[in-house]
């Protein structure tokens, strides 16, 4: 986050560090001209859940990943599969009520109608059954798998605008930025949705195979 005179400030150690960071862009938000871009990268929601709902800090003792260890493998049993994702679901109310808060803040300084607001995730929950974190491409992963690890959301407000829609029809990022913010047609650098996975030998140094993104479970 570069804040209006171009230092970068970064948080680290604090447990109310989503809290505070959104204050912080918020404040910048508010003190600085129009047309300046803000980026900010926001680990919620993430595991480990350390958040819950009212974005209070949860008690140490439960604090959980987004998986459970059986030996040394990471998996998830049905019972800590469904827990994991009401624990998700908290932080996700969580940064709803956050945004909705800085929203307002901008709404009242006059500062919403005219911005361009994307909210993106870069990934999936990663939460599933059975699986390693990092699957391979002969692995008997379903199609709920491959969309709790690849699936995103990206969420646009453009200037002006008034009534929102959304799209449920899966598309890359490429031509959704390309539809929806500056106008241009499809790129077709990507015409079929795909995923990188690893290849048999679970090589970092391998080439990564190309699979098929299936269809929205």
């Amino acid at each position: 986050l570069f804040s209006e005179n171009g230092i970068l400030k970064t948080w680290t150690g604090p447990l109310s560090t989503f809290p505070a960071t959104l204050r912080e862009i918020k404040a910048d938000m508010l003190n600085t001209k129009k047309n300046t871009l803000f980026f900010a990268h926001l680990l919620i929601p993430h595991a480990p859940y350390i958040y819950d709902a009212q974005c209070g800090t949860r008690p140490v003792a439960q604090w959980e990943n987004n998986y459970i260890f059986k030996g040394f493998r990471r998996t998830n049993t049905a019972e800590s599969y469904a827990r994991k994702f009401n624990l998700y679901y908290d932080q996700i109310t969580c940064l709803d009520h956050s945004l909705q808060g800085l929203f307002d803040a901008l709404k009242s300084s006059q500062l919403y109608d005219g911005a361009t607001i994307v909210v993106h995730a870069d990934h999936g929950p990663r939460i599933y059954l059975g699986h390693k974190l990092y699957f391979r491409a002969g692995d008997d992963v379903t199609p709920q798998d491959m969309f709790n690890t690849f699936s995103t959301l990206m969420a646009i407000k453009l200037p002006h605008q008034g009534q929102g829609k959304i799209q449920s029809e899966q598309k890359n990022l490429g031509d959704i930025v390309n539809q929806e913010i500056v106008h241009r047609p499809p790129s077709g650098v990507e015409k079929d949705l795909t995923v990188f996975l690893l290849g048999a030998d679970e090589s970092w140094s391998a080439p990564l195979v190309a699979v098929p993104m299936p269809e929205i479970p």
